[in-house]
């Protein structure tokens, strides 16, 4: 294994000129010239998931440097220059990721290693690998160096808006902050188990646009979840937005999860919010066979399920000027905990934790979790939280489960808190008001994707009252 390391050095002294990806250079750093050049770069799950808004991909933002600690971007600089270019200040503070990519020779599991410092003071530094699956996120002074090891996975996956698997030949490395410089990488395969997520949009990855700004993008709490794990397993995200425990099977999602799975993995479950807008798919029908039949496939091949409760809303209902919780997933939440209990296998209740959040914090105070007027989707703040719900939740199985002990003593202490702070999405300046969408909408897919859910609690329940009454059932 060790003949297999690619060892990469970024310090001005052992490479003649800063390294940019491309299909001829194995290893490199990803800016906006590179998204144009290669649209493959453009398949957010294929890559970092950061990209800029269309409007801004003529524009050359991330501008790399290079000295004796390595390769860096003075992000303040760069947000600033953008800033002035367009006449006007998009606040609060936004940042421009530091973006390196390299080719693995196969898919499986890596560790990696990095070396950066901190040329400014870094009060909040992220560090993101694959589709901007947070692996640590802290403060670093100025001056020091950070190293950081993480374990991560390679492999195929649909992405959204294709019908076949793509071939995920590389690892991505973003770094978040004010002026963080990249100095060593190295990338080693390993055999360790795997977490295989299989959900809806709420557990998905998702991109992000930049400069970028934690509250200003969707974030899926599979996406969260290694924040929470000490590098003895690795995630490998097949989440995918709109999808039920039937048409995740039937496009190919579950398929592909069955062909790389093997003993000892763990596959988490989570679906819900989906099926309860399908007559056929209720917690008394469709719901609880499909779930039942993914367990018993998973088992078939000697590794581990864990069913997790769909993940609560931020929905209410007001009367005479009160406002009153409205629990839609109860009856899937009961349904899935019923069927862990028969099944004997461990459920993560999301959905109780979420909620009981929510209703501690009321319907306004937990808005900053969410996607702008979403009441459904987290962005990365609610997704950092929502990874904690499920860390706590493996924590609390202790020994019950003896043959999950190797992922449950992977959890590790919980996150430092993330204070949230709210910020608008980004707007397209006055200046560049005649650039097009090249995909000819003004409207980012995962917004279409997520309507639904962003008309409203009240129209989503007036949808779930039609499909119940269709069943015969009452909300």
């Amino acid at each position: 294994m060790k003949s297999e390391t690619l060892t990469i050095s970024l310090e001005k002294s052992t490479q003649d000129s800063i390294p940019f990806y491309s299909p001829s250079q194995p290893f490199g750093f990803v800016d906006e010239a590179a998204h144009n050049a290669q649209p493959s770069l453009n398949i957010f799950e294929l890559n970092s998931g950061f990209n800029v808004p269309y409007w801004y991909a003529s524009e050359p933002i991330t501008q790399i440097q290079q000295d004796e600690n390595g390769c860096f971007l003075d992000s303040d600089a760069l947000v600033q220059t953008l800033w002035e270019k367009d006449g006007a200040v998009q606040p609060p503070q936004r940042f421009v990721p530091l973006c390196f990519k390299a080719a693995v020779p196969h898919a499986g599991n890596y560790r990696v290693k990095l070396t950066l410092t901190a040329r400014a003071e870094e009060e909040q530094l992220l560090i993101f690998h694959g589709c901007r699956c947070l692996a640590w996120k802290g403060s670093v002074r100025q001056g020091a160096v950070l190293s950081i090891c993480f374990s991560v996975n390679a492999s195929p996956i649909i992405p959204n808006g294709k019908t076949a698997a793509f071939e995920k030949n590389t690892l991505d490395i973003a770094v978040v902050g004010h002026c963080p410089a990249l100095d060593f990488v190295s990338i080693t395969p390993i055999e360790v188990p795997t977490i295989y997520l299989a959900g809806d949009s709420t557990m998905a990855d998702y991109g992000a646009e930049y400069p970028y700004h934690p509250a200003a993008c969707y974030g899926g709490w599979g996406q969260a979840l290694d924040l929470y794990l000490d590098g003895s397993v690795t995630v490998c995200n097949h989440a995918h937005n709109g999808r039920s425990t039937e048409t995740f099977r039937n496009e190919g999602h579950f398929d592909l999860i069955q062909k790389q799975l093997r003993p000892g993995d763990f596959v988490v479950i989570q679906f819900g919010h989906n099926d309860q807008k399908h007559p056929h798919l209720q917690a008394y029908n469709g719901y609880p066979e499909n779930l039942r039949r993914f367990i018993a496939e998973i088992r078939a091949k000697k590794a581990l399920p864990i069913l997790a409760t769909p993940i609560a809303r931020n929905v209410w209902t007001e009367q005479n000027g009160k406002l009153t919780y409205n629990d839609l997933l109860h009856d899937h939440a009961q349904a899935c905990i019923a069927l862990g209990k028969e099944l004997n296998v461990p459920v993560l209740d999301l959905h109780q934790a979420a909620m009981d959040e929510i209703i501690r914090l009321g319907r306004d105070a937990s808005k900053i979790y969410y996607h702008q007027g979403d009441w459904t989707h987290t962005n990365d703040y609610g997704a950092v939280r929502a990874a904690g719900y499920a860390a706590d939740e493996l924590r609390s199985l202790g020994e019950a489960f003896p043959d999950y002990l190797p992922l449950i003593q992977t959890v590790s202490a919980s996150s430092e808190p993330w204070k949230p702070e709210a910020a608008l999405l980004l707007e397209k300046p006055a200046r560049l008001a005649g650039v097009k969408d090249p995909n000819g909408t003004e409207e980012e897919t995962a917004a279409q994707d997520h309507q639904a859910e962003k008309d409203g609690g009240d129209a989503l329940a007036r949808l779930l009252a039609a499909v119940q009454s269709a069943c015969g059932q009452s909300v």
